[in-house]
């Protein structure tokens, strides 16, 4: 981009000739100034930019529009907000382009005839199916509120409803009939918040929620989404808030540095896959419980998920003021991930931590891990799993039975147990390098009732495991080389 006004401007005023039409007069302390002469500076900086203004370009900013960026997103939400902007700006790099007339057919007023009403930044929407009614009111020239609060009433049906202005949208009618708006192209996405404000409560989407670069979605209770595959996807540098009873048919995805917030309770989806990506669920905004209910949480790729109450402590159970419960069928952190998942209910399938990942299980009641051993699924049922150099610190204060519970190399797991709570498991393998320990050893963390088997170089801490009347042991290897010595002859 050049800047020949500015520069100009800064050239004419250092020059000290003056002549009405093309240089200045300057002044020094002590002169007379008269108004004919101040006039005649003004009249010729106007002539100079009223000149250059036809020389002045935009060209800086083209690469901006057609480089890699939006080459890689594709068909993506971020495509259409980068189309959004390359409109805007050919409408200013062109001096006989001016900006969008108010009586524009695509920017229609919003009036009681077809059933759009605007009072400030409050307005209402009926819809009988037809399409595009949501978008033509962000559009319309009668929206000039900076926040818009929309009352969405009937089936309103939208082909990726862009919103680039801070805009809430909401039905008095909770009862879940609501199915507004409706989506039924391009790729199932119903609503695509790019850079701005994106608020929803007590409304049916049916189709993708999208959060791209800079936004704020929130769906506050009471929204539910369907859809088969992805029903909310969290994109680079977006967040996400979830509130109450959000009800998703199918996946949470978050990438590339996304964040998202839940802060109240009965929340469900099919799955939950993070990437790279903060998750974090606590109780806020007046609630005092938090829950999230899926099939599947999987947390990958340095992602930092918190799962928990910080309202109730495991030493004192006088102070537990909630009832945060978390369910998945399975649980699987990987490629140096963090997890920490609490609550005064915990129910899991399964859990693999994977190589040099992190979990924290601290659940102030019970944690239930249930379901049979199926081959081949992952992560195993009633089953935790380390890998290579996984940790995984248990902490608990009521007994809890799962069945199995393996260390690979280099792994380690260490209990807090209170109250004298005993994990009850059936197996238990430690590998080589392995490790489990105790925050105390005065009394058994665990009890084998099935098989013990140690490696070389595995490590049980003494008087930290115990073995059932039937339990098996095979600890040769590790009694040979290694710390076992509760187990060995």
């Amino acid at each position: 981009m050049k800047y020949q006004i500015a520069l100009a401007a800064a050239l004419l005023m250092s020059s000290g000739v003056y002549a009405e039409t093309d240089s200045l007069k300057t002044f020094k302390a002590g002169d007379r100034v008269k108004a004919a002469e101040i006039n005649g500076n003004f009249t010729s900086l106007d002539n100079k930019i009223d000149a250059l203004k036809q020389s002045v370009t935009f060209d800086g900013l083209d690469d901006v529009f057609s480089g890699t960026a939006e080459e890689q997103a594709g068909t993506s939400a971020e495509a259409m907000a980068w189309d959004e902007m390359k409109q805007a700006y050919s409408r200013v790099r062109s001096p006989s382009s001016n900006l969008r007339s108010a009586s524009s057919s695509s920017d229609a007023a919003c009036t009681a005839a077809n059933d759009c009403v605007i009072n400030g930044n409050r307005a209402t929407v009926t819809c009988n199916g037809e399409q595009g009614k949501l978008a033509s009111l962000l559009k319309s020239p009668d929206a000039k509120a900076a926040f818009l609060i929309v009352e969405v009433i009937g089936n309103c049906v939208e082909d990726q409803l862009l919103v680039t202005r801070g805009a809430a949208f909401f039905s008095k009618n909770n009862s879940g009939s609501i199915s507004a708006p409706q989506v039924n192209g391009n790729n199932g996405k119903a609503v695509v918040c790019a850079a701005a404000y994106c608020h929803f409560g007590n409304i049916t989407v049916n189709g993708q929620f999208e959060s791209v670069r800079g936004a704020i979605l929130v769906l506050q209770e009471n929204v539910a989404i369907n859809r088969d595959f992805t029903n909310l996807y969290a994109g680079e540098g977006s967040f996400t808030v979830i509130g109450k009873n959000i009800d998703m048919s199918g996946w949470i995805v978050s990438e590339s540095g996304a964040n998202i917030r839940i802060y109240g309770p009965d929340n469900t989806a099919q799955r939950v896959v993070i990437r790279n990506t903060d998750l974090t669920a606590r109780p806020g905004n007046g609630y005092t419980s938090v829950g999230l209910k899926a099939d599947m949480l999987e947390i990958i790729g340095g992602s930092r998920v918190e799962l928990s109450n910080d309202l109730y402590s495991l030493e004192d159970p006088s102070l537990n003021f909630s009832t945060s419960a978390f369910e998945f069928g399975g649980v699987v952190a990987n490629h140096g991930s963090y997890l920490l998942l609490g609550g005064n209910t915990v129910s899991i399938g399964g859990l693999a931590i994977g190589s040099n990942s992190h979990v924290r299980l601290r659940p102030l009641g019970s944690l239930v891990m249930t379901g049979a051993s199926v081959s081949g699924q992952y992560p195993e049922p009633g089953k935790l799993s380390l890998g290579q150099n996984a940790t995984l610190s248990l902490e608990f204060a009521q007994d809890i039975s799962i069945r199995s519970l393996g260390l690979r190399e280099g792994a380690g797991v260490n209990f807090a147990p209170t109250n004298n709570a005993v994990l009850s498991v059936t197996d238990l393998s430690v590998n080589h390098g392995g490790k489990v320990t105790a925050n105390s050893s005065v009394e058994k963390s665990m009890t084998v009732n099935g098989s013990l088997l140690a490696y070389k170089g595995a490590f049980i801490q003494g008087g930290v495991v115990g073995l059932g009347t039937s339990a098996i042991k095979n600890v040769s290897q590790a009694c040979a080389w290694g710390n076992v010595i509760d187990f060995c002859d």
